[in-house]
């Protein structure tokens, strides 16, 4: 050691350096460099971890190929109790084992009792049967794949079984489609410990990144990296003509004042896209800035960046519909615009909408698969979103038999002022306005919540917005709140587009009771959080199953208070959706592109195709691929199917497309 220091104290800057690589070399011959890609990953992207989850069928785990030849040392989970952690190769043999004691709050870690020697180019899968309702964790929008020490991972896996024994589940996982880790495994990987490469084998090819689209950036964009889409995630302020999506950014730093560690409204304003016109809009940002740590109070849903339709997309601007048009303006608060992102999706012909497993409807897979990336505006907090039918709604669609859609518009989710209920039997008895409508007469009640404004719908029974009954509430852990659109575009040649998807807010932090007026309410809306109290003498004694996340000391506080405790569950963080069916049929429209432009009012109404130039300032343009698909039987899709006795069966509009988004500092409202 001293000789290397009188060596290092005569020689110069670049001679030192190659001194000190030298001397690392000879104390350590064979770095080795030690990885947990999945822990190492959600740290560095600062994405946070959610609790008590899933199911005890539930199988989780993800699919790596090894980058580099090492061994894998340990195996880990956060989890709750003890559970058989396992690696399996890709015959589905079981090759590494070992029994985690997890805890809800951090990642914990077995050693395995010798370590398995892995080689480049190998692939595995780690998995996990959760074993115990409400014990497993989950972390939201990790970007699929990543690459961490040496390990590549690839895709997450999850399954459905009641069968206990690890050889028998294994099998079982399948790809997840979403970039969502629902069952929170790992590894411990220590590069360059294992077998030694044979040097007369052939080099292993470097592992190459995807294609970036062929497309130069946009001068003069704050964020480069989402290409042919001007936008900023926390770069720049916007500049130039703002969308009417920033007046209700300032209605809501107005009525809801900002507490100790949330973004100011300078902060928030940092997120925007600019649509084709040159107009800025407000888009999606994180729960937390990242520049700045500041908490926004509320959140966006999925990340749309994360979606291969996002340039398709052409960004998600919130509020691009609501400027007035036709006599049509429409103002809804910034925070319900809430995004989905579900890529790589199978779609499959049955209707699995009981929403249980494993009894679920048998379904088939078509061997289509599609990328969905959609904004909706479900306000599952105001009164306005119950009264007035009308919300904001963008789609985003591209599937590989050729459908392609890019839809905005205004879209109505039944009539105004009628929002229906679950109930197994006809729950309104003796008010006659609920029977007025005789297309409705055994759901419909009047909220009592009044509409300052609403649309005529097209097809009255299409679309609805409705909650599950008060009664049924006793044997479910969440409330149910389900918004279908009555999404129909027509065209002249008589082409049309009909969608019309699940979304359903199983925490809203308001309820719509059916039976306001027999109760003696002042009409229909009800904070969710106070079904729960004692104090609010009409709901008192029900014990309802949600409930029991609720803090009891919440109980102390008066109805507005509670509501706006950060401590209430009940606000609007977590949520399903199920597709439904997509039928386009527009094969015999004017024109021969593949791809028709075309415009429409902001209600997605009064179609024309657009053979050359613009739409007018009072339209929207729209595009839709020349496609002839009218299966209306194709009825959602295969995320979260399960095979029970070689058959395969859909989760259910309850347990497709699940999102959880609570994060630390969200509140009411949300």
């Amino acid at each position: 050691m001293s000789f290397a220091t009188l060596s290092f104290a005569t020689l110069g800057n670049s001679c030192r350096a190659i001194g000190l690589l030298l001397l690392a070399g000879f104390l350590s011959p064979q770095a080795q460099a030690v990885s947990t890609p999945v822990a190492d990953q959600i740290a560095q992207t600062g994405t946070p971890v959610y609790s008590n989850l899933a199911q005890a069928n539930h199988v989780f785990g993800f699919r790596f190929r090894v980058l580099q030849s090492g061994s894998i040392d340990r195996l880990g989970g956060y989890f709750s109790g003890a559970k058989e952690v396992v690696i399996v190769n890709e015959a589905d043999s079981i090759v590494a084992s070992a029994v985690v004691l997890g805890t809800s709050t951090e990642f914990s870690w077995s050693t395995l009792a010798s370590p398995l020697l892995v080689e480049t180019g190998q692939v595995y899968r780690v998995l996990v049967r959760v074993g115990a309702n409400q014990t497993s964790a989950a972390a939201w929008s990790v970007s699929m794949p990543f690459t961490q020490g040496g390990i590549e991972v690839l895709s997450l896996e999850q399954g459905w079984t009641s069968n206990t024994n690890p050889q028998e589940w294994v099998g079982n996982a399948q790809p997840l489609s979403d970039p969502h880790v629902r069952g929170l495994v790992d590894i411990q990987f220590t590069a360059g410990s294992g077998p030694v490469d044979d040097p007369d084998d052939p080099p292993t090819p470097p592992v190459e990144p995807p294609d970036e689209p062929n497309q130069p950036p946009i001068a003069g964009d704050p964020y480069p990296a989402t290409v042919g889409v001007v936008d900023s995630f926390g770069q720049v302020a916007p500049s130039g003509p703002l969308g009417m999506g920033f007046m209700a950014v300032r209605a809501y730093y107005r009525d809801f004042p900002r507490q100790s560690g949330e973004c100011s409204m300078e902060v928030h304003d940092r997120y925007w896209v600019r649509d084709s016109s040159g107009v800025t809009h407000p888009t999606w940002h994180p729960p937390i800035d990242p520049q700045t740590g500041c908490r926004f109070a509320h959140e966006h849903g999925d990340d749309p960046r994360t979606s291969p339709n996002y340039q398709f997309a052409e960004g998600v601007p919130f509020g691009l519909t609501h400027g007035e048009a036709a006599g049509t303006m429409r103002h809804e608060d910034h925070v319900g615009h809430k995004v989905v992102v579900q890529n790589n999706w199978g779609l499959v012909s049955g209707n699995p909408q009981n929403g249980r497993q494993p009894d679920s409807g048998v379904i088939q897979r078509t061997g289509i698969s599609c990328d969905w990336l959609s904004k909706i505006h479900q306000g599952s907090w105001s009164r306005d979103a119950l009264a007035n039918n009308a919300h904001e709604y963008l789609l985003n669609l591209r599937c590989t038999d050729g459908v392609q859609l890019r839809l905005k518009q205004l879209v109505t989710f039944g009539p105004p002022e009628i929002v229906t209920n679950m109930c197994d039997k006809p729950a309104v008895t003796g008010e006659a306005a609920a029977l007025a409508n005789p297309n409705r007469l055994s759901e419909t009640f009047p909220s009592g919540v009044s509409a300052t404004s609403g649309i005529e719908v097209l097809k009255a029974l299409d679309g609805k917005r409705e909650f599950a009954c008060l009664k049924n509430l006793m044997s479910k852990n969440q409330l149910e709140e389900l918004w279908k659109s009555d999404g129909v575009v027509e065209f002249p040649g008589g082409g049309f587009i009909q969608f019309s998807p699940y979304y359903v807010v199983s925490n809203p932090a308001r309820y719509l009771d059916h039976e306001w007026a027999a109760r003696g309410a002042a009409d229909g809306y009800v904070s969710s959080i106070d079904l729960c109290f004692n104090d609010n003498s009409a709901y008192r004694g029900q014990p309802f199953g949600y409930c029991d996340s609720v803090p009891s000391a919440l109980g102390q506080l008066s109805s507005a208070d509670r509501q706006r405790d950060i401590r209430n569950p009940m606000n609007g963080t977590r949520r399903v959706i199920h597709p439904k069916s997509i039928v386009v049929y527009t094969a015999n429209e004017a024109g021969n592109s593949s791809l028709i432009r075309y415009c429409t009012d902001r209600l997605g109404r009064n179609a024309r195709i657009l053979q050359s130039g613009a739409c007018t300032n009072d339209e929207i343009e729209q595009l839709v691929s020349r496609s002839d698909r009218r299966q209306w039987n194709w009825n959602g899709s295969d995320v979260n199917s399960i095979n029970v006795s070689g058959q395969l069966r859909g989760a259910g509009y309850l347990n497709e497309w699940v999102r959880d988004f609570s994060a630390p500092g969200i509140r009411y409202p949300n």
